[in-house]
């Protein structure tokens, strides 16, 4: 696993968090 990948999915679950205390807002 690349570090860009590795990267990446930490943005993903970043915003996935993010997202969720939006919607529960």
């Amino acid at each position: 696993m690349s570090s860009v990948a590795f990267f990446l999915n930490i943005i993903i679950i970043f915003l996935q968090r993010l997202g969720m205390c939006y919607f529960r807002r």
